[in-house]
């Protein structure tokens, strides 16, 4: 996850936080944990439907989109008030666009991949040489057991 800079619906500066994770599919979708999708069911899908972002920065057409609504209702174990759920997938690459989670606007935003790998901490770094030193030994647990077996 990360914060962008993005614009509320009345068009002032805000942070938005956006979620970059891999899925390509709706069960990849469900399953990968994008925040607002998992109530996601073909009983609630409509139709194709254009989109036009709100918040994040994007391209001034709309995006061709999957439209899923889920009415508001009332939890029947607890009682609860549910409020109305409704997402907007993408048709081109199957990733989510927006998420309403009642009057809540959550919009996703695919970010460039990283051109380098993060930096290790000192602790990080202390536990691959310690990977590295076990498979070292390993190996040559395995040459010595291979060399017994010829004799």
């Amino acid at each position: 996850m990360a914060l962008i800079e993005g614009m509320t619906s009345q068009g002032k500066p805000a942070p938005v936080l956006v979620q970059q994770l891999p899925g390509t599919d709706y069960a990849t979708l469900r399953a990968q944990g994008w925040l607002g999708l998992d109530w996601l069911e073909e009983k609630w899908y409509v139709d194709p439907a254009p989109y036009k972002r709100v918040i994040t920065p994007a391209k001034s057409e709309p995006e061709l989109c999957y439209h899923y609504h889920k009415p508001d209702g009332v939890n029947a174990l607890t009682g609860t008030h549910l409020p109305e759920l409704q997402a907007w997938i993408r048709v081109s690459d199957l990733r989510p666009v927006v998420v309403r989670i009642g009057r809540k606007l959550l919009e996703f935003q695919r970010l460039p991949d990283p051109t380098e790998p993060p930096p290790m901490t000192a602790g990080q770094a202390a536990k691959l040489m310690d990977l590295k030193d076990q498979n070292a030994r390993m190996e040559k647990l395995r040459e010595r057991n291979k060399r017994l077996r010829r004799e």
